[in-house]
């Protein structure tokens, strides 16, 4: 089984939020966060007349937004984008089988306790990025492993699935890629992403050669070097050090107002074109520092 919601293969959406992901929408956003299937969804676009004919605006802005909706120069234009279903008619039948089994098998599952068999792939820190006003910072939440395939009870997941740990109980338990492992946690859903949480009961079969570094926390470490970059390359998703983080845009401390996802660079590296992490970690290298690794 795999996890329907997070498909890209099956909509593309030309509403120019999605520029910087080449149109690409998941089934998730689609069908279940705007539900623009069949009637689309309306977008206004903010102009300004001035800064359109090349002048400066009297406040000082440099693009049209929120604060400007008094002004003279303002107007926005109406845009009305549907998404379209790139799949041929035999391909989304079968799609819309898949994606009933899997909300049927959600729906017996989720906010239960399975139990989980798999292979870790990847562990890396759990980020969140909270803006309040003027005042930005990215936080460490502990980490997130990963599992590119894994057994959920007697379902065999053919698709990634995450598990949350505290910074403590990573601490304790060491995971690293190549661990093969027995737990039981917690099923859960986050904008689409199927998330373990709770977890106990570990059992391990295999333990990786190379291990979690205990002492000077890495994620810490990753944390304070992370850069954002600019819309979302692929080769950057699929990179073990592209790291997708959670933005929360805040009116006070206590109110959440807007959510959605940046990706970031752990390495530091703003330019994917200029990236060599892999080319370094095929000749064994290792990584290092941005300050040791300007290779072009």
């Amino acid at each position: 089984m795999r996890n329907q919601y997070k498909r890209l293969d099956v909509y593309r959406c030309k509403l120019q939020s999605h520029d910087s992901f080449a149109g690409r929408v998941s089934v998730y956003h689609v069908l279940k966060v705007k539900r623009c299937l069949g009637e689309g969804c309306f977008y206004f676009q903010w102009r300004c007349r001035l800064l359109d004919k090349g002048g400066s605006c009297r406040k000082g802005y440099n693009y049209p937004g929120k604060n400007c909706t008094g002004c003279r120069y303002y107007y926005d234009i109406k845009e009305h984008k549907l998404p379209v279903c790139l799949l041929d008619a035999q391909g989304q039948a079968l799609f819309e089988r898949e994606l009933e089994e899997f909300e049927l098998w959600l729906r017996d599952n989720l906010g239960r306790r399975v139990e989980v068999l798999g292979r870790v792939n990847h562990v890396g820190p759990l980020l969140t990025r909270e803006v309040l006003a003027r005042d930005s910072r990215v936080r460490l939440h502990g980490y997130l492993v990963n599992f590119a395939e894994c057994y959920l009870g007697w379902t065999h997941f053919e698709d990634y699935v995450y598990l949350r740990l505290s910074r403590r109980s990573q601490e304790e338990l060491r995971l690293a890629r190549g661990d093969r492992l027995e737990f039981e946690a917690e099923l859960t859903l986050d904008e689409g992403r199927l998330v373990l949480t709770r977890p106990g009961r570990f059992d391990f079969s295999e333990r990786a050669p190379e291990r979690f570094r205990a002492g000077g926390d890495p994620a810490l470490e990753d944390t304070r070097r992370a850069v954002r970059l600019e819309g979302q390359p692929e080769k950057c998703l699929r990179c073990e050090r592209g790291r997708l983080v959670d933005v929360i845009e805040k009116t006070s401390r206590f109110e959440r107002q807007t959510f959605h996802r940046e990706l970031y660079c752990l390495e530091g590296i703003a330019d994917p074109e200029l990236c060599c992490h892999h080319a370094l970690a095929g000749l064994s290298l290792g990584t290092g520092s941005l300050e040791d690794r300007e290779c072009e």
